[in-house]
């Protein structure tokens, strides 16, 4: 995606993208090292570890190698499900471990997640136009909070 004149690179600081994975790591670490694990939180963070989990591969498997705009899948119902699967995994994690510092750099690990589904949406809009406009019209940015996209097909 690199290749288009109008595509803005990673982030506006080209460290966003190693912030993004060492918070996302010091939340999961964090969890592990501070967190007092039960039972009870596992079987309350169970269902967020899952579905992030398996939300994030059916991303991934979504995409494929190829650049295309993709329409099924998971993106049928929202426009970043990756990000949401992590984010998910992050929260099932902390839950599960009951750690406070995990929790509170949980905070900044969805800020910066949020600042990458933007700008990976603005490079979105730059090399698909139109079409990427009218999939961002029709679907949800990151709660699918609208029934699926119909008749979704790969562009």
């Amino acid at each position: 995606m690199s290749s288009h004149p109008k595509v803005v690179e990673s982030a506006p600081v080209g460290e966003m993208t190693v912030a993004w994975q060492l918070l996302a790591a010091a939340c999961a670490v964090g969890a592990l090292l501070t967190g007092d694990f039960s039972w009870a939180s596992l079987c309350i963070a169970a269902p967020f570890l899952l579905t992030g989990g398996l939300l994030a591969l059916a991303a991934l498997w979504a995409l494929g190698w190829e650049q295309k705009l993709v329409t099924r899948g998971p993106y049928r119902w929202i426009r970043q499900p990756y990000f949401l699967g992590i984010l998910l995994m992050l929260a099932g994690a902390i839950i599960m471990m009951r750690s406070l510092p995990a929790l509170i750099l949980f905070y900044p690990a969805v800020w910066i997640t949020l600042v990458r589904a933007r700008r990976e949406e603005h490079n979105l809009a730059q090399c698909f136009g139109d079409a990427y406009l009218v999939y961002r019209a029709r679907v949800p940015f990151i709660f699918p909070l609208r029934p699926p996209l119909r008749g979704a097909r790969e562009r």
